[in-house]
């Protein structure tokens, strides 16, 4: 498939999956995000650099889910400022616009993962293969009290 035609499929479902962006983002911003998730999934999977990027049938939709992630983290941004009516007068109205494009964009990012096959950087149960490191290193010159107790040594 050409990359012309992969971009205009992935353009395609990410309309669908984030319908309301058409108004409220700029023309570009959606080929931008398509262009950064075909970015992430060719870094992802560690595919060579250059040519263009090939994705399988299987893993579109998942691509499609990243764009709109980003998409909906932009959504979530512009609409970060609005405020609830002092009046109360949308009691019902329990979430705002930009938690809900959060919301939206922390699924769609689960869904690439899931799509792909991945583990999430991000979340640590997602790899329960890399434990948390701990180590305790004490620096003579930068703790003052590293001369107060020493181990091991007789007194």
């Amino acid at each position: 498939m050409s990359n012309a035609a992969l971009l205009d499929a992935l353009g395609g479902l990410v309309t669908d999956l984030v319908a309301d962006q058409e108004e409220t983002l700029s023309a570009d911003t959606r080929s931008r995000a398509i262009e950064q998730a075909l970015l992430r999934y060719s870094a992802d999977l560690a595919l060579p650099d250059g040519g263009p990027v090939d994705v399988p049938l299987a893993h579109r939709l998942p691509v499609a889910q990243w764009a709109a992630s980003l998409l909906c983290m932009q959504l979530s941004t512009r609409y970060s400022g609005e405020r609830e009516s002092a009046l109360g007068v949308d009691v019902a109205r329990t979430q705002t616009r930009a938690q809900a494009y959060a919301a939206r964009a922390a699924e769609y990012r689960r869904a690439y993962y899931a799509g792909t096959g991945l583990a999430d950087q991000l979340n640590p149960s997602a790899a329960p293969s890399l434990g948390a490191a701990a180590a305790v290193v004490s620096w003579p010159r930068r703790n003052p009290r590293h001369n107060l107790v020493r181990r091991g040594a007789e007194i």
